[in-house]
């Protein structure tokens, strides 16, 4: 930074007056006060940062367990409205179709899954995972269908499904 001159002015008798102030510069007082401001707004700046990324962060996650749910959901209702019996066996839902294929929903760590078992094949195959992040479950049946009810990892409530065979068929409980 160049140093500027020294002003001066004249007074009222022509003489003139070197002024020895710089006002191009800052005090140390400007300093030690704007690096004080700035310290404190440092932290009320991060933490509404973390605030916001957390905000934005959670509603999605929640939204997605939701969508999952609700999907997971009317996967299981159109089997069971497809099917022509169905069975309750240690927690696990098995239901026989009309073209004599059966269908499974059991829980897997902390995922339900969906198996098939073909007339040919005397044992569940495959696997499809339908839901995640599933703490509890259970499948209760009734003299129209099944109870369905599910507790989601993170979730207070339970969510509760009832799903009817589409002609009453035969509900079997062994």
């Amino acid at each position: 930074m160049e140093k500027q001159p020294a002003k001066q002015k004249k007074t009222t008798d022509g003489r003139k007056i070197q002024s020895l102030t710089n006002e191009s510069g800052y005090t140390y007082i400007e300093v030690v006060l704007s690096l004080f401001i700035f310290t404190l707004c440092i932290p009320i700046l991060l933490s509404l940062l973390y605030y916001f990324t957390q905000a934005g962060t959670e509603l999605p996650l929640k939204q997605m367990q939701m969508g999952a749910r609700d999907t997971f959901l009317s996967i299981v209702e159109q089997d069971v409205k497809e099917a022509q019996s169905l069975q309750v066996n240690q927690d696990r839902l098995q239901m026989q179709l009309l073209n004599n294929d059966w269908i499974q929903y059991k829980k897997k760590h902390n995922q339900l899954i969906r198996q098939v078992k073909h007339p040919q094949n005397d044992h569940f195959s495959g696997h499809m995972i339908v839901l995640n992040a599933v703490q509890d479950h259970q499948f209760i049946l009734d003299e129209k269908g099944v109870l369905i009810t599910i507790r989601m990892e993170g979730d207070l409530k339970e969510h509760t499904m009832v799903t009817y065979l589409a002609k009453r068929r035969e509900i079997s409980d062994p």
